[in-house]
């Protein structure tokens, strides 16, 4: 099973040193819940490392579709805290969600369910009210 982290990447303040400050935070935050993937014996896709500090090398717009046609390529999807706080996250949720492909609500949640599942099998989407349709 191939998993896609999904979380904030960008950070929200206006100061540069600041916004660059929250930036490493969340690249680091990704890179501890890849770890934790990883060490459970699953496939990960971590965009946040993927690209980590490539910014002004392309237009942004580059990077967003070719992570989007990765994710694609992906059987699941975690989602890291406060992505509901980011524009791109939601807008990767709501296209797993147009693949029916497995969301997992936090990294926790599917760790845990996983002991009760088999890799194959599909967990389901209603682990966490964040993701219950709406």
């Amino acid at each position: 099973m191939v998993i896609y982290l999904a979380g904030p990447y960008r950070g929200k303040s206006k100061i540069k040193i600041i916004n660059w400050f929250q930036r490493q935070i969340n690249i680091h935050r990704a890179r501890e819940a890849a770890k934790r993937l990883w060490a459970a014996g699953f496939t990960v896709l971590c965009p946040h490392l993927n690209t980590a500090n490539f910014d002004g090398i392309a237009p942004d717009e580059v990077f967003l579709n070719g992570t989007l046609e990765l994710m694609r390529r992906c059987d699941a999807m975690v989602l890291l805290p406060n992505w509901e706080k980011s524009s791109g996250t939601k807008a990767e949720v709501e296209e797993m969600r147009k693949l029916n492909k497995q969301i997992h609500c936090c990294i926790n949640h599917f760790l845990q369910d996983k002991t009760n599942y088999s890799k194959e099998e599909y967990i389901p989407k209603d682990l966490c009210w964040l993701l219950r349709d709406r």
